[in-house]
């Protein structure tokens, strides 16, 4: 069985299963059925299920419909203003009590029956409480999570000091530990404005370079 790892725009890979008749290829925009519906997200690799996986009935329960259109691209663009509209709404709410918070990405699924908000906070919040009155005017489900510094530079975008999109918006999924002795193996000044990347912790890169063995 062919599938297809999908990133969807929160950062997540689903494993979708893709029919064998339609061409596919990665880096294409995709419409794809998950859990909560039709979405759009963009095809990364193509890979064959693994024969145990098939045996033991390890099959994908998503799947990838068929290729972004136009149209679905324009139904995509309309959501974004009312999806704006909705997290405003959320967040006056919820500033208005004091509990300050910073709303980093917020954006409708395609058919608009999930409304996914990311946000940051200062410290650890239980915001569920403040999701009904937004359900119910919007009529839809709200997936809300709340993020850290590194997850936030992912979701905005940054460059990184070699002048490339930092990794985080590109290919790195998992945030691995980084301390300052991998900078001191690699003879790197450890000034914060050298050792520390765009989301103000240190480069993750720092670990992509170390040799602990040298």
């Amino acid at each position: 069985m062919t599938v297809a790892h999908v990133l969807m725009p929160e950062r997540g890979v689903f494993v979708c299963r893709i029919s064998e008749e339609r061409a596919f290829a990665p880096g294409d925009d995709c419409l794809v059925e998950l859990e909560y519906g039709r979405d759009l997200g963009k095809i990364q690799e193509i890979a064959q299920l693994r024969p145990q996986d098939m045996a033991q009935g390890r099959l994908p329960s998503f799947r990838v419909l068929r290729k972004q259109t136009p149209e679905d691209a324009a139904k995509a663009k309309a959501n974004e203003a009312i999806a704006q509209k909705a997290a405003t709404a959320f967040l006056d709410t919820v500033n208005s009590d004091s509990q300050k918070i910073k709303i980093i990405h917020a954006r409708f699924s395609l058919n608009r029956n999930r409304l996914f908000i990311r946000y940051c906070a200062q410290n650890q919040l239980n915001l569920r409480g403040y999701l009904k009155p937004i359900e119910r005017e919007y009529h839809t489900r709200i997936d809300l999570w709340q993020v850290g510094v590194r997850d936030a530079a992912a979701m905005i975008g940054c460059m990184g000091i070699c002048g490339r999109p930092a990794c985080c918006c590109t290919w790195q999924r998992k945030f691995l530990h980084v301390n300052l002795k991998m900078a001191k193996h690699q003879d790197i000044s450890l000034n914060p404005n050298t050792v520390n990347g765009c989301c103000g912790r240190l480069k993750c890169c720092l670990r992509f370079e170390d040799d602990p063995k040298e």
